[in-house]
């Protein structure tokens, strides 16, 4: 196989012994073309950090899909207030609320 010099060839594979539930006994070799740059700064910040390659690819894949379902899950609350807005009334009562909480404070 030959490489450009824009990418490199990145085997990838989950390390089974790691405590993760859904690592335990169940692996799964990849191979994935990256540019040669990434890998390189990719490689820099997981030596920084003392983490194994596959661990790092780890870690960066749950962290995005964290982040994902994190904004979708803003954006479906988001909606869901767009579409059933908060009354006037409900609005008075959650300042009043605050309002009480906020005065008990020792600020």
């Amino acid at each position: 196989m030959v490489l450009t010099t824009l990418s490199i060839l990145v085997i990838l594979w989950y390390d089974c012994s790691m405590t993760r539930k859904e690592s335990v006994g169940k692996s799964q070799k990849i191979a994935i073309t990256i540019p040669k740059n990434l890998f390189k700064e990719a490689e820099k910040a997981r030596r920084e950090i003392g983490e194994s390659r596959s661990a790092f690819i780890q870690r960066t894949i749950r962290r995005y899909l964290e982040t994902r379902r994190e904004k979708d899950a803003v954006r479906h609350y988001v909606e869901g207030y767009q579409r059933f807005p908060e009354t006037e009334e409900e609005i008075e009562a959650a300042e009043q609320a605050a309002t009480e909480i906020l005065t008990e404070e020792p600020w």
